[in-house]
């Protein structure tokens, strides 16, 4: 495969979350390897991919827009190939193909497969398509053993932040809030083995990783069994923090839920290297819009369980999102999460920091 393409010229363009740029890390590295050189300018690459978000609609815009800028250099250049991967490539699956642009589609679970997909498009000049076609359903043993085996093989530091990597806890989610695609582009909740993490923190340390961010649309809800134990988060992060070289480390995004918080927050009391911060979306402060959110709490509960977190970690730092303009707020329930309702609440708990006087 390596000489179908060795010497092409590649560049990547991310949108989106962590995941994504995790993700495009992932394929950057893998297609490096198979013989890429990689490239910022998209006017000589022989090869573009766009890996895409579908969270919000005007991500799905910009990568619309950039395929459109792509059509105009093919224009000159056709035999440019142009592919799409991640979240909107899942969501759309053909109906993306079907743009004059477009070569690859393909889906966040079939990346280890993009090798492949690029040398057949370049091979036999036919569009490809890979997607996982139940997305709520397990995915396909074999399919479920590559991605792993991607994973763990081409995990490489954020080359913005020195010494630091991202690892994947889990893929998926099973929350279902109803703002969210997520669950319908990413599959239902899968965490990884726990050797695998490790292991794959092990490897980082030794290339001179000093700082491990574990990723997960929950991660918080990181659930393995073995035997006769159930890993959970908490003892992901108190057996990476015996790693030797790891200094520093954090995970993101976490739900509001009691399932294993007391231990992971204990796991972080007991360890100076498990950052003390904890990002929680709240994401309103008014029950009747939680409800309608399929958020499963109620603005009372998540402040308890964050004055929770401070009683077990006081120095504990905690960061959040909040969404305003549901359909169907009020003015009544804009004003339970502004300044006189959950957020006002959160800084007498001093849960938030005061807000800067910049008079």
């Amino acid at each position: 495969m390596k000489s179908e393409i060795c010497n092409l010229k590649l560049s990547i363009k991310s949108f989106g979350c962590q995941m994504n740029k995790l993700d495009t890390a992932l394929v950057g590295s893998s297609l490096t390897k198979a013989g890429f050189a990689l490239t910022d300018n998209v006017k000589e690459a022989d090869v573009v991919l766009i890996n895409t978000c579908s969270v919000r609609e005007h991500a799905e815009q910009r990568v619309i827009s950039h395929i459109g800028h792509l059509k105009h250099i093919k224009d000159t250049r056709p035999d440019l190939i142009v592919g799409v991967i991640g979240c909107m490539a899942q969501r759309l699956g053909d109906k993306l193909l079907e743009h004059e642009a477009v070569n690859i589609v393909c889906g966040p679970a079939q990346i280890p497969q993009i090798a492949n997909l690029i040398t057949k498009a370049i091979e036999q000049n036919k569009k490809k398509l890979a997607v996982t076609k139940q997305i709520r359903k397990s995915v396909p043993q074999h399919d479920s053993d590559a991605l792993e085996e991607f994973e763990s093989a081409y995990g490489i530091e954020d080359k913005t932040i020195p010494g630091q990597a991202f690892v994947r806890a889990m893929h998926g989610c099973d929350k279902f809030c109803t703002y969210c695609i997520v669950p319908y582009v990413r599959g239902p909740e899968v965490s990884r083995p726990p050797q695998a993490i490790i292991d794959q923190i092990k490897k980082l340390a030794d290339d001179g990783i000093k700082q491990v961010t574990l990723l997960g649309q929950a991660v918080n809800s990181y659930e393995y069994t073995v035997g006769q134990k159930t890993w959970s988060l908490a003892d992901i992060l108190a057996k990476a923090a015996q790693i030797d070289g790891i200094e520093w480390i954090k995970f993101v995004t976490n739900y509001p839920t009691d399932k294993y918080f007391d231990e992971i927050l204990q796991a972080m009391a007991d360890s100076p290297k498990i950052c003390p911060y904890l990002h929680i979306p709240a994401q309103s402060g008014s029950d009747r819009i939680l409800q309608a959110m399929n958020r499963r709490y109620t603005a009372h509960w998540y402040l308890d369980l964050l004055a929770k977190a401070r009683d077990i970690v006081p120095e504990i730092a905690i960061a959040g999102d909040f969404i305003v303009g549901f359909p169907g707020e009020t003015d009544d329930d804009f004003q339970k999460t502004g300044k006189e309702g959950l957020l006002q609440k959160l800084l007498r708990l001093q849960i938030l920091p005061p807000p800067r006087n910049h008079s």
